[in-house]
């Protein structure tokens, strides 16, 4: 397997449980959930649950089935 590295940040959806985890298309290609590993900052490593990519826009979302003792950063609206 082809290991790398990319950034990411914590995040809630409204309306849908758990956290997730915002990224970059390129940051996990195409690799199926269960060959990713995140990294957390406090030292703890976290496989997604679930993996949601769009190559077009860059964007990739992995869902967290556990999210104990995790933050989500604050998002800004535009209204």
């Amino acid at each position: 397997p082809v290991e790398d590295s990319g950034s990411g940040v914590l995040v809630r959806f409204t309306g849908r449980a758990g956290m997730f985890v915002l990224t970059n298309h390129h940051v996990i290609g195409a690799a199926p959930a269960r060959q990713i590993t995140i990294n957390l900052a406090d030292g703890r490593i976290v496989k997604p649950n679930k993996v949601w990519s769009d190559p077009e826009t860059d964007v990739a979302v992995l869902g967290l089935a556990d999210d104990t003792g995790m933050t989500a950063a604050p998002l800004g609206d535009s209204d």
